[in-house]
């Protein structure tokens, strides 16, 4: 990564440690971000510095996204690698970085906000031409509307939270009699688990379920997989966390 010196991982625990030995090894100094329980936890002592960001629940740590770019500033970092979970599909979180001028290492926001969307993203494949399944991914949302929409592409059909995952907010609809309530309950799902009750509708796919990668790499940037890497750097290249060595950790809050 061109002119980068020093990446700030906003994560914790083994995702963490594997993106701080992979950086280290390729020569980037890295930083620990650490809420008060993950004090004395393995990332925060292999890292070359390391800052407090609040309280152990996530919302006011490691989901803190004021608390996660003062701690970038601070401490000087070029970079931050967001790991998997928390914040790294949170596409504000990635234009906050670039408005900060910050280097998200992953995705566009753009390409984040549009694949976070089963609506937009199937869209996105029509338009380009690709084959999909029969359904309906439109902007109305009311229950005559859906209802229509669901006689038309036929049962039995799935009804899905646009901005879900992990099987969510997700309903198999058998007859049309079922289907206005399996859509309260989907919506409500959706509603409390991603804070959109958007949902869409699509013919259910005769196999197992599997997830297709879709790659946004930005220029100039390496695979975020790089820094994931488990075998890539030896334990040689584990930092020390004894007395006298140039770590530094920081208290961020309080």
């Amino acid at each position: 990564m061109p002119g980068l010196r020093k990446i700030l991982i906003a994560n914790r625990g083994e995702i963490a440690c594997r993106i701080q030995r992979t950086a280290q090894a390729l020569g980037y100094r890295t930083v620990a971000v650490f809420s008060d329980a993950d004090a004395n936890a393995l990332h925060v002592q292999l890292a070359d510095e390391a800052v407090n960001i609040g309280p152990a629940p996530v919302q006011q740590s490691y989901l803190n996204i004021p608390a996660i770019l003062d701690a970038a500033r601070r401490t000087g970092a070029d970079a931050i690698h967001p790991g998997y979970g928390f914040l790294s599909e949170n596409a504000g979180f990635a234009r906050a970085c670039q408005d900060a001028g910050i280097t998200f290492i992953g995705p566009s926001p753009d390409a984040i906000e549009l694949m976070g969307s089963k609506r937009l993203s199937k869209l996105a494949m029509l338009d380009a031409g690709v084959p999909c399944i029969k359904g309906y991914q439109g902007e109305e949302q009311d229950d005559a509307t859906l209802s229509r929409e669901a006689a038309r592409i036929g049962y039995p059909l799935m009804i899905k939270a646009s901005a879900g995952g992990g099987g969510r907010g997700m309903r198999l609809v058998r007859e049309a009699k079922d289907l206005l309530e399996q859509l309260r309950t989907a919506r409500s799902e959706a509603l409390h688990g991603f804070g959109s009750p958007r949902a869409s509708a699509d013919r259910p796919a005769s196999c197992r379920s599997s997830t297709v990668r879709r790659p946004a790499r930005q220029p100039g940037l390496p695979w975020r997989a790089r820094l994931l890497d488990p075998a890539s750097p030896s334990k040689s290249h584990r930092r020390s966390a004894l007395p006298g060595d140039d770590r530094r950790v920081a208290s961020g809050h309080g």
